[in-house]
Order: C-alpha cells, then structure tokens, then sequence
C-alpha cells in the first residue's frame, strides 16, 4: 500500500492535478480503513498539505501501515496459540474418556479384554464414537463380544 501512496504522490503532484488529489485521498483513506488502518488525515486537505510540505505523509502511512501489520500479527499468534489449547483441552478430553473405558471394560470383563480394548481406542478420533463404546460395555454380556462389536461397528 506504502508503494501505492508513492506512486500516487508522484502522478498526482503539482497544481494541475489538485482536484484529483482531492477525490483520490479520501478515497484512498476509505479504502485503508476497511482494511483496518486509520488514514484518515488523508481527508483533511488542510492537513495532507502540511504533511506532505514536511516531507511526512509517506512516513505516517508507513508507521499506521507496519502497526497495523503488526497488530494483525499479533493477533494470528494469539488465534493460533488459542486454537492450540483447545486442540490440548480435547485431546484432554478424548484420553480421559478412553481411559475411563478402559477402566469400565477391565472392571466389568477383565485386564485382558481392557488391554485389547485400549489399542481399538487409540484409532477412535470421533467422540460420538467413543460415547457408542460407553454404551456397549453396558450392553455386552462378554468381552469379546464387546471387542468384536468395536472391531465390526462401521
């Protein structure tokens, strides 16, 4: 955008092009903002002028360009570190459930049929999946009818 300015300047300098520049800036300020970037002291011609008398127009556009920038970049680490606790958080969930399976199988059908069970977890990711296997320890009367039914269920 910070080239898109300079180029600006350059075809838009000099007194002919006055009225130009007055329709240009604002709309370039407009078109900043809706990328999340406040130039709007662009609009102000009074203001622009000064500015660019000074030689630090180009300058304030780069520094609310880079912040911008900056804050964009700020916030998609905070998004990516958020979605990576809750990655952690369900992942949490999803091994203290098969863990809790585990339990419930070796309690109602043996350490044996609980280990067996365990590595058929492991490959279960869906969570709706894993609340059906809650369901047939209940319903089976031995472990490896339970296995088979886990081993089957598609």
């Amino acid at each position: 955008m910070v080239s898109t300015y300079d180029e600006a300047l350059r075809v838009l300098s000099g007194p002919q092009r006055e009225e130009l520049r007055d329709v240009f800036f604002p709309w370039f300020s407009k078109l900043a903002r809706q990328l999340g970037v406040d130039l709007k002291f662009l609009e102000d011609k009074h203001m622009r002028e000064q500015l660019e008398a000074r030689g630090q127009a180009r300058l304030m556009v780069e520094e609310r360009l880079q912040a911008q920038l900056d804050q964009m970049k700020a916030a998609s680490r905070e998004e990516g570190r958020e979605e990576g606790r809750e990655e952690g958080r369900e992942e949490g969930r999803e091994e203290g459930t098969r863990d809790l399976l585990r339990r419930m199988t070796a309690r109602r059908f043996g350490a044996d049929t609980a280990r067996r069970l365990g590595a058929l977890l492991a490959a279960i990711k869906d969570p709706e999946r894993l609340s059906s296997v809650g369901d047939w320890i209940m319903d089976c009367t031995t472990g490896p009818e339970l296995l088979d039914r886990l081993q089957n269920a598609d």
